[in-house]
């Protein structure tokens, strides 16, 4: 029987007791609502996980503020929701077979329904044919357009060219783990390829002028030798790395000329297509962040 006496010495142990409540189910707090779709603080964890790169001893974290990078990382992960949600406004269909093709499954093994490896194949995929959609719908580029590249790119005398590959990857962790594995010769450029189901023909050796790189591509390439492969670098979407097969130098032939600038012009049209897209989707977008439930301080990019 529980007297008086007893049930007051009881009355602080239950009071402690009440305190010490569980964490609360990542997969049901909300980190960002989106035109009233929910994103859960499981869902951005996994993002995180997959795409958070843990610098080398002796280096920083890109701004040297890891509330900074994961901060950049959320607008990331923002983007990939809100373009996974035009894909499928549009209907755009990803098949198992084309999930099993990107993973490098044979069709006998057993299919990993509804692990995050497979979803976030699924959302990769949807979104690369939003792309691919989005570039189809630009305009072919016209011989104008491309004579007038080339009298504002081409300069006199002989100018510096490189013969490369690439190699695009989804996520910077995975690129960052390819680029230590091809630098230690653990692997080559053409086995990074098939490791990350990439289609033969984006691997072709193409030779660009050096000044039609962008800043970021240049400052990776620079001092490499024939055979050696650059550091990561996001761009379109994506995360390339490059191997560079020579250096050549003389004057491009008229023919070479016209191939880059179409090349140039069109990667630029599309990824203005693509930036032009998410700037629509933000604008038209309700999007509410709940910064409480955030694992970390969101710090808004400057100017944004």
């Amino acid at each position: 029987m529980v007297t008086r006496w007893s049930a007051v010495l009881l009355l602080p142990a239950l009071l402690a007791g009440c305190g010490e409540r569980p964490p609360p189910d990542p997969g049901v707090v909300i980190v960002v609502s989106l035109d009233d779709r929910p994103e859960t603080l499981a869902d951005l964890e996994q993002y995180l996980e997959a795409n958070m790169v843990v610098p080398e001893e002796g280096r920083s974290l890109h701004g040297g503020d890891e509330d900074y990078v994961k901060s950049r990382l959320f607008d990331a992960f923002v983007n990939e929701r809100l373009l996974l949600a035009e894909a499928q406004r549009r209907e755009i269909q990803v098949s198992d077979l084309e999930i099993e093709a990107s993973l490098g499954l044979d069709n006998g093994e057993e299919q990993p329904l509804g692990n995050a490896t497979w979803q976030n194949a699924r959302r990769r995929l949807m979104i690369e044919k939003l792309l691919e959609q989005i570039a189809r719908e630009q305009s072919a580029v016209s011989d104008d357009e491309v004579r007038s590249w080339i009298d504002a790119n081409a300069s006199p005398g002989a100018e510096r060219r490189v013969r490369m590959r690439s190699l695009m990857v989804d996520s910077a962790d995975e690129a960052e783990k390819l680029y230590k594995d091809l630098k230690r010769r653990r692997l080559t450029f053409d086995e990074a390829g098939v490791v990350q189901a990439q289609d033969p023909d984006r691997q072709v050796s193409v030779e660009v002028g050096w000044d039609s790189l962008s800043e970021e591509v240049r400052g990776v390439l620079e001092g490499l030798r024939p055979g050696q492969v650059s550091r990561p670098v996001a761009q379109g979407g994506g995360h390339h790395l490059f191997l560079v097969e020579a250096w050549l130098d003389g004057d491009p032939s008229q023919a070479e000329l016209e191939d880059r600038a179409r090349a140039e012009l069109s990667a630029r049209r599309r990824e203005q297509a693509y930036q032009a897209l998410l700037r629509h989707l933000r604008d038209d977008s309700k999007i509410r962040v709940k910064p409480r439930n955030l694992p970390f301080e969101y710090r808004p990019e400057t100017g944004a």
